[in-house]
């Protein structure tokens, strides 16, 4: 090869080495992340739109003078496990959003780089007076060093709760639906009719949008609140009764019919009146209403409990926290300070109708009203005055989920694939949270 070939083949590889460098830092480019500029405050959250949540943004710029002209810009992920994944990495790289969304169990994981409210933005003392007591002991933050000082850690966008949401063709007495006992007895009432329905999406994991929540929900109606702390009889209680909904003894059909699909599919039977009634949230109706669904049909009913034992119902509190790393900690509390607020905790209700108010006076407030307009369901067909309301900690929630339905797909050993679960949740959440057994497997 002579000199002058080679100087051009050098020359040339050259070149495509600077085309290649080209072609992935445009390809990084049409990423989904966002270019933000210094001043800027950025918000991550998920499950909820962008669209629905900037109605929020654009009532803070409007009322809160001398922000009209910020740039606040929202990013919302859809999928909770890449929410996770995204955010602890931007949290480790000590960057991230200002503003980002926790479920109440994610603090102990998120403690480091999660910042108190400053006192003069949202005072503890008022705060307690407001909200919930079970959000209240939440968010509310006691310093180690004073006990005597205390600060919020997190604002809450309202809560969640489970429903039944379900055919008034088929269930027809609500007041039978409080109880577990009285709603088996309506399962079989529904079963014994013609038409081969199925009286509620219930049993195999894979096919129950909700699974995590319902088993959360039965923990919860039994005591129980961590997932350490469960016993063996109240797991055994827990995924036995859940389990019973495809035995002969109150065999509901849905898992006959459904589980070799292995994908949820509650929406599609339940929107086809193939299925009488099902497990949601309340936000879950955006779903049924995109499909359609006869109003005049649609009701629903709180969480059963029970029989003989006190009401417990089973909560999400999604709140948005103060990155440690923020470099705008004055804008992010100005407008936590303004989510905080009385008068605009209500305005939350009209940008994300789905929460119930995170303070109790609102919710007195709002009972009567409609969730949607074309649907004669209102917040108190799914609210128990009996109950009282509590969290149950998954510690990790992406693996608990994903697990939960796999669980529920098994005919036998469940209960001791739960123990495993429980064990290893445990273990792996020691290391994250408090940094003990470093070097010990979980298994």
């Amino acid at each position: 090869m002579t000199k002058q070939k080679l100087i051009f083949l050098i020359l040339w590889l050259l070149l495509l080495w600077a085309i290649f460098l080209l072609v992935i830092n445009l390809r990084n480019s049409w990423g989904p992340q966002r270019n933000i500029t210094p001043g800027d405050l950025s918000i991550w959250i998920y499950e909820d739109s962008e669209d629905e949540f900037k109605k929020i943004v654009d009532a803070f710029k409007n009322s809160v003078s001398g922000y009209s002209s910020k740039n606040i810009e929202i990013t919302s992920f859809d999928d909770l496990s890449s929410y996770e994944d995204s955010l602890a990495s931007a949290l480790l790289a000590e960057k991230g959003p200002d503003i980002f969304m926790l479920r109440s169990w994610h603090y102990m994981t998120a403690e480091n780089a999660t910042q108190v409210i400053a006192r003069e933005y949202i005072s503890p003392n008022d705060f307690r007076s407001r909200a919930h007591p079970f959000i209240a002991e939440e968010l509310i933050f006691t310093d180690s060093d004073d006990r005597a000082q205390e600060y919020v850690i997190g604002v809450p966008l309202w809560y969640e709760t489970l429903w039944v949401l379900y055919n008034r063709r088929y269930f027809t007495k609500p007041s039978e639906m409080t109880q577990w006992g009285l709603f088996l007895q309506n399962i079989q009432k529904v079963l014994n009719r013609p038409g081969n329905i199925t009286p509620i999406a219930l049993w195999n994991g894979s096919g129950v949008s909700r699974v995590a929540d319902v088993i959360a929900s039965l923990f919860v109606s039994d005591g129980v609140t961590w997932i350490s702390s469960a016993a063996s009889s109240q797991i055994r209680q827990a995924l036995t009764f859940y389990k019973a909904f495809w035995e002969q003894s109150g065999d509901n059909g849905y898992n006959e019919t459904y589980s070799s699909r292995m994908q949820e599919v509650d929406i599609d039977a339940f929107t086809s009146w193939e299925v009488a009634a099902m497990v949601w949230f309340p936000r879950d109706i955006q779903k049924i209403d995109r499909i359609g669904y006869q109003s005049n049909f649609l009701f629903a009913s709180p969480f059963p409990k029970y029989e003989g034992q006190d009401s417990w119902q089973h909560v999400r509190v999604n709140s948005l926290s103060l990155n440690t790393n923020s470099q705008n900690k004055s804008l992010a509390q100005e407008f936590l300070a303004f989510i905080a607020s009385r008068e605009w905790q209500s305005e939350i209700q009209k940008a994300l109708p789905y929460y119930i108010p995170a303070y109790s006076s609102l919710q007195e407030e709002i009972l009567e009203e409609k969730i949607y307009p074309q649907y004669n369901i209102v917040y108190k067909n799914f609210l128990s005055k009996e109950a009282r309301y509590t969290t149950f900690n998954m510690k990790n929630e992406t693996l608990f989920r994903t697990k939960i339905a796999n669980i529920l797909d098994m005919e036998r050993w469940y209960e001791w694939a739960f123990e495993s679960l429980k064990s290893f949740i445990t273990c792996s959440h020691q290391k994250i949270a408090f940094q003990q057994n470093l070097s010990s497997s979980c298994r």
